[in-house]
């Protein structure tokens, strides 16, 4: 049956609903097959809106009966567009944005459609903590399932560690609890393995105490202090213990008004993260040389919430982004990588930059009872272009990809970090390579319960590729 011809099914199934079931020619349509990185403008035959669980397994048996396959969108910000799909099904998971909290357990229930600043907001009522990402707008659950990289990596690890559990609707549309004695196959695949084993309705996390005051980080100085500015940073973390976790930014902020006025049209090299110790007097000392590797242009490090230290990035990431990135993991944090980035840099154009996250402390520990793959690299690089105007893509991507193979000498096994890059080019190389000697289980596990590949629309382990 032609998808056209399809509206008394559609009519069906959102009579079945607690949710909503949106076509091409609804108000809301538009809105919500939007993703983070619109240079991606992709357009699904029906988006379903779930309320629950329920929601969520008759659309995906809505799709397993008419052959269509399915895209999820939890926050949207994957670079790219993976949350939407040309002619499937998508399911967007925003009216499931949950919550709970227990204070005793230190754990939280959190529905698949949260942001990471609703459990921030939260889990901070009672001091404690889940490990997220940088930003609040991020989808908590992609971002598990794909690893999860924040501000307290090098103390705590990544935010797949904190997983203890999560319900799946598979692709039969049946609904699974799966945890380490339920489907203990599909809880190893899920914490890295990304959305190819089903939808998570629900997952379930252990938290830490953290908050509600801490040393945050955010310092920006001048891009022509950038060489100073991340030797001194390589220097720092050197000695400093793992509460500290950084992220540095050397950009070329272009001149749009959405921007703070501060740096805006400037070229800057940013340094962002947290000192996660629980002595915030202690903490703050410990943070001060990061406010002093250079004459900082401005200058937020000290005391604050929480809460506002996820929420800073949000203000440099506006909704309607058009870009391209690409990340790789690089051996170590040299003499020779800094001077190869600070010389990329240089040749940026206005929207373009290289986000540098040094790793080691806890997010090294390598472990096999999670799909995630190797953890050993010293640091991941992203090299980001971002354009207003879809005639500046061709050369945004060049540099990108320029930039990549330039650092290549550096990679550190030829991996990337999926949650962050585009997975256009070779998309098979870069999942084996992520997950090395962990790729052939997760595709046997693929074949076992996703055999038609229906959760295609991701950092997709395709049971038909070799």
């Amino acid at each position: 049956m032609a998808l056209a011809n399809m509206e008394e099914e559609y009519r069906k199934l959102s009579d079945s609903l607690g949710g909503l079931v949106l076509l091409p020619h609804d108000p809301a349509y538009d809105n919500a097959r939007q993703v983070w990185n619109r240079h991606h403008d992709r357009k699904p035959a029906l988006i379903v809106r779930p309320s629950g669980a329920h929601d969520v397994a008759a659309a995906v048996r809505f799709a397993k009966e008419h052959g269509l396959g399915i895209s999820v969108k939890s926050g949207g910000h994957h670079v790219s567009g993976l949350g939407a799909c040309d002619g499937q099904l998508m399911i967007d998971m925003s009216l499931m944005r949950g919550v709970s909290v227990n204070p005793e357990t230190r754990t939280a229930v959190v529905h698949g459609g949260a942001r990471a600043i609703d459990v921030i907001r939260e889990t901070q009522l009672f001091g404690l903590a889940l490990p997220t990402g940088n930003i609040g707008r991020v989808g908590v659950a992609a971002l598990a399932l794909g690893g999860g990289f924040g501000f307290m990596r090098r103390r705590h690890g990544l935010t797949c560690d904190f997983l203890l559990g999560a319900d799946l609707v598979l692709a039969d549309g049946s609904v699974r609890h799966v945890d380490a004695e339920h489907y203990p196959d599909l809880f190893w695949a899920i914490r890295g393995g990304g959305g190819n084993f089903g939808v998570a309705v629900t997952l379930y996390f252990r938290l830490v105490p953290v908050g509600p005051m801490v040393a945050g980080i955010h310092t920006i100085y001048g891009a022509a202090d950038a060489k100073a500015v991340l030797t001194g940073c390589r220097d720092y973390l050197a000695q400093a213990g793992n509460e500290v976790s950084l992220n540095i930014d050397v950009l070329s902020i272009p001149p749009a008004p959405e921007l703070p006025p501060p740096f805006r049209g400037r070229s800057i090299i940013m340094v962002s993260g947290m000192h996660s110790g629980s002595n915030l007097a202690e903490a703050l000392e410990a943070v001060e040389p990061l406010r002093h590797l250079a004459k900082p242009i401005m200058d937020m490090t000290g005391p604050m919430s929480y809460q506002a230290l996820h929420s800073i990035l949000d203000q440099m990431m506006p909704e309607a982004h058009m870009g391209h990135v690409e990340s790789l993991y690089v051996n170590a944090f040299s003499d020779t990588v800094i001077e190869k980035i600070v010389e990329l840099a240089a040749e940026a154009r206005p929207g373009q930059g290289v986000m540098l996250w040094p790793l080691g402390g806890k997010m090294a520990e390598n472990t096999e009872d999670m799909a995630f793959g190797d953890r050993s690299a010293g640091l991941v690089v992203m090299l980001e272009a971002g354009w207003m105007d879809r005639s500046d893509s061709v050369h945004g991507i060049q540099w990108v990809q320029q930039s990549r193979t330039a650092l290549s000498e550096f990679a550190h096994n030829g991996s990337t970090y999926l949650n962050i890059t585009d997975l256009a080019y070779d998309p098979v190389g870069l999942l084996k390579n992520a997950y090395g000697p962990k790729y052939d289980r997760l595709k046997a596990l693929k074949k076992q319960y996703d055999p038609t590949n229906m959760f295609r629309f991701n950092a997709n382990i395709d049971p038909a590729v070799d």
